[in-house]
């Protein structure tokens, strides 16, 4: 088996990662009840109770303070996937630091 180019890796280690995360957010989350039918339960609740992002937050804290004890990948993967819900709880039309700067 050849080896990976240094960014050939880079890539497949972010792919895996994504995969990882997109199993987190979709079946992870239907196997605890945050899903219905498909459907996401969990985030519009915490929308329309207006703590999202204090949820989020506190979230990853947590994992945080857990991932110093114990690194663990599974820990990096929800972070991630609370991240993304800090994500989705910031508008489209929010402008991003990076967009203000030059190209």
């Amino acid at each position: 088996m050849d080896a990976l180019s240094p960014q050939s890796q880079v890539t497949r280690d972010l792919e895996l990662f994504l995969e990882e995360i997109r199993d987190s957010c979709q079946n992870h989350a239907g196997r605890k009840g945050y899903q219905e039918g498909g459907k996401d339960k969990l985030g519009p609740l915490i929308m329309g109770l207006g703590v999202a992002e204090e949820h989020a937050i506190g979230e990853i804290l947590t994992k945080l303070v857990e991932f110093r004890k114990t690194r663990r990948r599974v820990l990096a993967v929800k972070i991630a996937g609370w991240a993304w819900r800090l994500w989705l709880a910031v508008p489209d039309s929010e402008p991003s630091p990076d967009s203000t700067r030059p190209r």
